[in-house]
């Protein structure tokens, strides 16, 4: 009974340690430090018991899925993940800037988001959100000190100039203090898919808040959505992901042209391609996103679907890391993974034994 006992808790603990290795990609753990956003996925109207902050008629912003009974849109997942002993890249970022999405080729600076303010806790730490021409909305930022000295931040804004509006510029918080942080969302007019981030500065460092806002056509006849199969990548490798496209009005068979892009939250797109393919009711398909020639960095892939009357969008987050920090991750992922595999043959050989000295 005991051995037995024994042998089913080795096994819980070994299951546990595995579960929590595999899902550390958007989970927090010891060794990764991840915060999201996530919208729900299509057509779906939830509700969160953490979520805090109101809602207009098509998006959601704080932390919990859609409570929009009119909303239809995509599923948005922004995770941004640091790994272990990564660099903090010491070059800065560029300041507030109302220029539009520039060209740009593989390489060139790091694009990492930087979070240096230790002290300062925001919730959420990504914004992935779905607008409509001609209907405005707004969002809202938990900001937290956690630290034992007073934070004084000056708040600016990269590629977002004329689409996000802060009410103040400055804040203070003493320790232990918290504030509800709000900023009005004004689509642009012309679809697509806007990127850039809110930084938050104090005394030299740099806390960033990443956002992607899918802009869609007045009337949009299409729900599209892009899932990924990694969200982190080495340099050098490719991005698997599926493209999921459904029609939300009339069905019948048309054809659309698909917009694929990579852009970083500076604004600047480092690929595009383009395809036209035919579509009836739903069409869901695989697609390999191009990063050759990107460095580390935290990036978006997105979609840009044109038709007949209109233009869907959707986006989702992804991080490239060093070939080392890929290596190690699988490395040490393969190494326990053996390691359990051993422990638990060890134990059904043991429990075999043990079951065969009782029958004798």
């Amino acid at each position: 009974m005991k051995e037995r006992f024994l042998f089913l808790a080795v096994l819980i603990f070994l299951l546990t340690i595995l579960i929590s290795f595999i899902s550390a990609d958007n989970a927090s753990s010891s060794s990764y430090s991840i915060e999201s956003y996530h919208l729900g996925s299509s057509g779906s109207n939830g509700t969160s018991s953490s979520y805090f902050a109101t809602s207009t008629t098509t998006y959601q912003q704080g932390i919990g899925n859609i409570s929009s009974s009119t909303y239809t849109g995509r599923s948005v997942w922004f995770p941004i993940i640091t790994f272990p002993n990564e660099e903090t890249p010491s070059t800065p970022s560029a300041t507030a800037s109302s220029s539009g999405s520039g060209g740009g080729g593989g390489g060139g600076s790091i694009a990492t988001i930087l979070s240096q303010i230790s002290s300062l806790r925001v919730t959420p730490n990504s914004f992935g959100l779905p607008a409509t021409i001609g209907i405005n909305s707004s969002a809202k930022i938990s900001l937290e000190n956690i630290g034992a000295e007073t934070l004084n931040i000056e708040i600016t804004l990269v590629n977002l100039n004329e689409i996000i509006f802060v009410e103040d510029t400055s804040i203070t918080l003493v320790p232990g203090e918290s504030i509800t942080f709000k900023f009005d969302i004004i689509p642009p007019n012309e679809p697509g898919i806007v990127t850039g981030k809110i930084v938050f500065n104090s005394n030299g460092l740099k806390t960033e808040i990443p956002l992607a806002l899918d802009v869609n056509s007045e009337f949009s006849l299409f729900d599209v959505s892009v899932e990924l199969i990694k969200r982190t990548i080495s340099e050098g490798q490719n991005l698997p992901g599926q493209i999921n496209l459904v029609q939300a009005g009339l069905q019948e068979k048309q054809d659309v042209t698909i917009e694929y892009v990579v852009k970083d939250f500076e604004g600047n797109i480092y690929s595009s391609t383009s395809e036209t393919i035919a579509v009836f009711r739903e069409k869901t398909f695989g697609y390999e996103f191009k990063t050759s020639g990107l460095s580390q960095g935290d990036y978006l892939v997105g979609i840009e679907v044109v038709y007949s009357g209109g233009v869907a969008t959707a986006s989702h987050q992804f991080k490239i890391v060093n070939k080392e920090a890929g290596f190690l991750f699988s490395s040490i992922f393969l190494i326990i993974l053996i390691i359990a595999i051993f422990i638990l043959i060890i134990l059904v050989v043991i429990a075999k034994n043990y079951k065969q000295n009782r029958n004798i």
